[in-house]
């Protein structure tokens, strides 16, 4: 299969799940080509790919005018804000620079992603992904978890078309309003339930789970629940009831030892192709006879409780208010909107 998955992680801080995950998704998926563009290499020994330096780039990923009218938003919480406008941009590289061969799909992930992505899965999604596609959230939002893209080549052109709205507008825009904008122009795609053959009578789709059910399964980034994760959250980007139907862990097919998220409610199964690990929590491989699995499961069953973790991995995030320059510059720009008449 011509598939290469790419990661991209900007900043000093080290994302909790990055390694542990890419080492999951690697085992599951040996015969894929991994990739990690970063300006850190140092905080990656050990990565199951390569690694690429990206940090002399790092400066022409988003436009200098986007930049330095929006100093003081991208300069919160350590840049994390704008590193990840600049992590989608970066994905411009893989063409630009040749890092990966011409002819391959592409699927970027974030850090906190688990893929269970059969190769009866990648086949399907070469076949039928003709542009560059994200999990649209609602009429407003995209997100990033999953980045699809049958080439570097048409990707790199959508992220030219997608950094030339930044441009034109410059208005503030995060990267879940900026994704939600690429789609709504037509620059991306959404990233729907693919169709599978199915043998019975079941309507079967691979699904992408953007963070919903992620979020059922295994809870909110612990700083939004007084730090500690549980399962059980309801999404309001939830596009099926979590709760009406059975969630199970099974083999797709007889000759592969590939086990995969299954939901199935009536004739609608849905084979997950990732999973959104939204409160970081590092979990197993995905296994029919792992404790944790089957606690989970039996809990977002009806059975039981979700099990509970603690910790608080991305409190940086939302409690730095960024620089001494960064703050005034937001001072300013208040007093300038209040003397507006």
């Amino acid at each position: 299969m011509a598939v290469v998955v790419v990661y991209v992680h900007l900043g000093q801080v080290k994302p909790t799940t990055l390694l542990a995950f890419a080492e999951l998704n690697k085992k599951f998926n040996p015969e894929v080509e991994f990739l990690l563009l970063t300006d850190v290499p140092r905080l990656f020994t050990g990565f199951p790919g390569s690694v690429v330096d990206i940090s002399k780039f790092q400066k022409k990923l988003l436009p200098w005018s986007f930049r330095l009218l929006h100093y003081d938003k991208l300069q919160v919480a350590r840049g994390y804000w704008k590193n990840t406008l600049s992590r989608l941009f970066a994905l411009e590289l893989i063409d630009s620079v040749g890092l990966a061969p011409s002819d391959r799909l592409v699927i970027h992930i974030e850090s906190d992603v688990l893929l269970f992505s059969h190769p009866n899965f990648l086949i399907e999604l070469e076949r039928q992904i003709k542009h560059t596609s994200v999990i649209r959230l609602n009429h407003n939002l995209g997100i990033g978890a999953i980045v699809v893209s049958p080439n570097r080549s048409q990707l790199a052109t959508d992220l030219r078309r997608l950094k030339s709205t930044l441009t034109k507008k410059l208005s503030w825009a995060d990267d879940m309003t900026l994704l939600g904008q690429a789609l709504n122009l037509g620059i991306f795609h959404a990233l729907e339930d693919i169709p599978l053959r199915s043998e019975d009578q079941t309507v079967a789709v691979i699904a992408f789970d953007g963070w919903p059910a992620g979020q059922y399964l295994f809870g909110l980034d612990p700083i939004h629940t007084n730090g500690t994760a549980r399962g059980g959250y309801l999404s309001p980007f939830l596009s099926f009831n979590p709760k009406s139907g059975q969630w199970n862990i099974k083999q797709l097919d007889k000759d592969s030892h590939h086990e995969i998220l299954m939901y199935r409610d009536g004739k609608y199964v849905r084979n997950f192709f990732n999973l959104h690990i939204h409160s970081k929590v590092i979990v197993p491989a995905i296994d029919s006879k792992s404790n944790l699995w089957i606690q989970t499961l039996s809990a977002a069953n009806g059975k039981g409780k979700f099990p509970e973790f603690t910790g608080n991995p991305s409190k940086v995030i939302h409690i730095d208010n960024g620089s001494f320059p960064a703050r005034l510059m937001r001072k300013v720009k208040a007093l300038i909107i209040r003397r507006k008449p």
